[in-house]
């Protein structure tokens, strides 16, 4: 599938390049080694052998020059033509469909400066794009600055599997600042679970599985899964939830 000409805004960019093949990491570079390996093995325990869990990276694409990209060191747009050669499974979002309109939005509030209160009570000031982060502070900072929730200083990238997530954080936080600012009338992402997709018909022992414990453990008090425990996975993965996103397409 070529990408110019047949993506739309909203679509989900999950690459299947290890990191260590892209030239963002090597092996020399341990924080990327830890978050990799992370993440993959959290993949691997939340969705079974039956699922798709081998990407390692999200983006989300707004238009062709502007493809949101949360890599260290910084929050950045890339664009089609860097991604000629990555290799993309393509998902598109099926509660929604977004107009060019929408995109200049998102545009313009992910270059516009927000604030957000961190941990000392302090009224911070944060732009998405181009805001360089550390390693264990930049899921917490980027939930806090653009969707307006407290800094927990939970969201550690080198804390553990579950929490290598800052690239799925950034794309979910698409779909929830839009609502936030258009008041839009969409469910939540993967909000609600198919028991039987993970552990075949035994929908009603799922949650005594070390497998079902961990997804039961991803949903919040609403009853959906947590901004911060969304994976690449999650989109590939989609019909384990609401079948909120499709595939349209891929690039290998």
């Amino acid at each position: 599938m070529q990408l110019k000409g047949n993506l739309k805004t909203g679509d989900a960019l999950v690459q299947y390049d290890s990191p260590f093949n892209s030239g963002w990491a090597s092996w020399f570079n341990l924080p990327w080694v830890v978050a990799w390996l992370g993440i993959t093995r959290y993949q691997e325990k939340y969705f079974g052998q039956n699922a798709d869990t081998a990407a390692d990276h999200v983006m989300l694409y707004i238009d062709d020059q502007h493809i949101l990209n949360a890599v260290p060191p910084c929050v950045k747009w890339s664009t089609v033509d860097e991604l000629a050669s990555a290799k993309l499974k393509i998902f598109r979002p099926t509660f929604y469909s977004f107009t060019p309109e929408d995109a200049a939005l998102m545009i313009k509030t992910f270059e516009s400066p927000s604030t957000y209160t961190d941990t000392d009570g302090a009224q911070q000031t944060y732009t998405l794009i181009g805001s360089a982060y550390d390693y264990d502070q930049c899921a917490d900072i980027l939930i806090a600055g653009q969707l307006g929730k407290p800094c927990q200083e939970s969201y550690e990238l080198l804390g553990g599997g579950k929490d290598h997530i800052v690239c799925s954080v950034a794309t979910a936080t698409f779909f929830e600042k839009y609502k936030q600012l258009t008041n839009a009338s969409y469910p939540n992402l993967f909000s609600k679970i198919k028991p039987e997709k993970f552990i075949g018909n035994l929908a009603n022992l799922y949650k005594a599985t070390p497998m079902g414990q961990a997804v039961v453990g991803s949903f919040n008090a609403q009853g959906f899964v947590a901004i911060e425990e969304i994976t690449p996975a999650h989109y590939a993965n989609s019909s384990f939830f609401d079948d909120s996103f499709t595939l349209i397409g891929q690039t290998f």
